[in-house]
């Protein structure tokens, strides 16, 4: 165990945990968003606004959510897993999806109504997050469904495949 405890003291040495201000906000304590968000012209639909119903989205399969995420304003919702989806019912005439880059990350599928998937490639070699990733064309004025799905694949410099959700923008 001795053995153990020095490798792990190595590698944890070089990490300084003192250096987050105190004058910080507190992420875990600040309350998720749990309903979209409207400034006029645009609905904002955070990952954490889950449920069935309009502007929320449903997760299929294996994702896990982060609530503690400085890097991504307090969430994000991510998963690996090949045909796990992120199902968003929403208003409007046009939807803009928000990720995460970073150099562990992959691609995603984004389609709406059915129709075809147009691929996006989450691959950064640094890591950026909220960044919009992929608009929808100009939709009919109404209730559409937009699906975001786990593709598995991945940029050829990726280090994986992790497929993040941030955030969609209607408008």
């Amino acid at each position: 165990f001795a053995t153990l405890a020095r490798a792990f003291m190595t590698i944890t040495e070089k990490y300084r945990f003192d250096s987050i201000s105190r004058d910080e906000p507190d992420l875990l304590s600040r309350p998720l968003v749990s309903e979209a968000v409207s400034d006029g012209a645009v609905i904002r639909i955070e990952d954490t606004v889950e449920g069935a119903g309009l502007h929320q989205f449903s997760f299929y399969g294996e994702w896990r959510h982060s609530t503690g995420n400085i890097e991504a304003d307090g969430t994000n919702s991510y998963s690996c897993n090949v045909g796990d989806t992120a199902v968003l019912r929403f208003s409007g005439t046009q939807a803009t999806f928000f990720g995460v880059k970073d150099a562990n990350h992959g691609m995603l599928a984004c389609s709406v109504d059915g129709g075809p998937e147009s691929v996006v490639d989450e691959y950064s070699p640094t890591r950026a997050v909220g960044v919009s990733m992929w608009t929808s064309g100009t939709l009919s004025r109404g209730e559409h469904t937009l699906t975001v799905r786990v593709t598995g694949q991945s940029n050829p410099q990726s280090r994986y495949m992790w497929a993040a959700v941030d955030r969609v923008e209607i408008g």
